[in-house]
């Protein structure tokens, strides 16, 4: 029991030990932070969706639409005259690389952001 206990109080002492050790021991205010190029500290970015005009269909032809990111959270929703189209911006968490375009009959697909951009050309 001795040898079991020692055993454990070494092992406590060595995570003791390290756990003040701060690898950027020498950062003394915010400025002194090393961070790469480019990076913001921004956890969301700003994209622009794009619904292109459907021409071929009637002028006063509106449908609802919705926009939804992975989770099935809506993220914009829009009664959209769609021989109009859409222009909106959104914020989305940094990452994110698709949204889903859902119709007004629940059909869900996956459209792609390309340059900050979500462009949907047909509906």
């Amino acid at each position: 029991m001795v040898a079991l206990a020692a055993i454990a109080l070494g092992a406590c002492s060595k995570e003791a030990a390290n756990a003040g050790q701060d690898p950027n021991n020498d950062v003394k205010s915010f400025r002194d932070l090393q961070v790469p190029t480019g990076f913001d500290f921004k956890g969301t970015k700003t994209i622009t969706v794009k619904i292109e005009k459907q021409e071929h269909l009637p002028i006063d032809l509106k449908s609802v639409y919705r926009i939804d990111d992975q989770k099935g959270n809506a993220l914009l929703k829009y009664n959209l005259e769609v021989a109009q189209g859409l222009e909106a911006e959104l914020e989305v968490p940094i990452g994110t690389e698709e949204l889903y375009l859902v119709d007004s009959y629940g059909l869900k697909r996956a459209v792609k952001i390309e340059n900050n951009n979500l462009i949907i050309k047909s509906l």
